[in-house]
Order: structure tokens, then C-alpha cells, then sequence
């Protein structure tokens, strides 16, 4: 039976994004004056915004700001799923975190006040076709937002950005051709905090890629 993608990482698992590193507190280079990592700074209470964009499955839509319960009717939990409530620690009340997941897919949300701030569908194993299935249903369902693309040897991520929200699709080459998936939305400042922005990611593709000696392509 195959594993569960795990709950702890869901939110980070586009490709290790937001929180980094663990060295404490280090000395500021003007002051000398102690400063908090990045890490372990507590976020701050989002400033949730309309937007045009939202989140597509069978058929039916999801914008933030909704409930858990009106998520899980368009992202229902299969009948094997389990729960989870996990967030990175700098997520403190009132956020909270909810979602299911299965040996293939999951569902999660960063929820502020009874609220969405970010939501996440993640599919393993997928297809190439699968992704440009998704890929072109977002296209044409936002058809006035063009995308900007940010990819490197294995991955590939495409953002949509509109009235103060982020909708991302990030897709990751396994050594097997398949793909994993994931299909995020959320406040910008949320998504910034999570490290799931169009800097952070071409930065990480980057360092990848110069790392392992691959050309980033143009």
C-alpha cells in the first residue's frame, strides 16, 4: 500500500519552499543587534481581498475567504482519507490548519478566523497530460490574467495574479516521468510568507539547477 503524501509537509511540498534554515538568531551587520530569523517570526493577520480568481474542481469553483465546510464540497475527501491540522509553528491562533489526504492526493487550507487564506490540491503520479489539462482550464478560465512561468530542468510553475490573490500551479519531475501536482490559491502576503511567490520559486529553480549542473531554460 503506498504512503500517504505526508501531512506535515503539505503545505511546503511545491519544492521545499518557506521555511529555511535553523540557526537561530543571528547579528544584525548595521547594529550588532540580535534579529529574529525569518523562521521564527509569527505571521501576521492577512488582509484578505476580492479577486477574480479561484480554485476549479469537477466542475465546481472555490474562492478564499470561504469556510472549511464549503471547501470540502468542491474538494470532498475521499472515502480513505485522513485528516490533518498541521502548520509551520509561526502560524499561530487564530490560524489553524485543515485538510485530507490520500496515498495520492490531498487537500489543505491555511485558514485565518474561520476564513481561507491559502488552499492547496495536491495529485501524485500524475500525467503530462493531466497537467496541461489543468494548465489550460486555468488559461481559459482566466483568459484576462496572462501568466508568467517560471521553470528549471524538473519543474515547472505558472502564476496567475489578480486583486491581491496568487494562483499557482507548480508541477515536479519524479525519476519515474510522472508528475507531482499541486494547485494552490491564496492572499498574496499569505503566499509570500510560505514562500510560494514568483521570486522565491526562480530563485530555489536556480539553485537547483546550478547545483546539480543543469541549464535553467530561457
Amino acid at each position: 500500500m503506498s504512503k500517504p503524501i505526508r501531512s506535515t509537509q503539505w503545505i511546503l511540498a511545491i519544492v521545499a519552499i518557506g521555511l529555511v534554515g535553523c540557526a537561530g538568531p543571528a547579528p544584525s551587520a548595521a547594529s550588532g543587534e540580535t534579529t529574529v530569523p525569518a523562521e521564527e517570526k509569527i505571521v501576521l493577520a492577512p488582509s484578505f481581498t476580492e479577486s477574480e480568481l479561484f480554485l476549479i474542481h469537477e466542475g465546481n469553483s472555490l474562492k478564499l475567504g470561504s469556510s472549511y465546510d464549503q471547501a470540502v464540497k468542491v474538494f470532498a475527501p475521499e472515502a480513505n482519507s485522513f485528516e490533518f491540522a498541521e502548520l509551520p509553528k509561526r502560524f499561530q491562533q487564530p490560524y489553524r490548519g485543515q485538510g485530507w489526504e490520500t496515498a495520492r492526493e490531498s487537500f489543505g487550507t491555511i485558514m485565518y478566523q474561520q476564513r481561507i487564506a491559502v488552499a492547496m490540491y495536491q495529485l501524485d503520479r500524475a500525467t503530462k497530460v493531466q497537467l496541461e489539462d489543468l494548465v489550460n482550464l486555468y488559461t481559459s478560465t482566466f483568459s484576462g490574467v496572462t501568466p508568467e512561468k517560471v521553470e528549471g530542468k524538473t519543474v515547472q510553475n505558472w502564476f496567475w495574479k489578480q486583486g491581491g490573490q496568487t494562483l499557482m500551479i507548480s508541477a515536479t519531475q519524479a525519476s519515474t516521468g510522472t508528475l507531482h501536482v499541486a494547485v494552490a490559491l491564496g492572499l498574496d502576503d499569505t503566499m509570500k510568507e510560505i514562500g510560494a511567490t514568483e521570486t522565491a520559486l526562480a530563485d530555489q529553480v536556480k539553485s537547483v539547477d546550478s547545483r546539480f549542473g543543469r541549464e535553467v531554460p530561457k
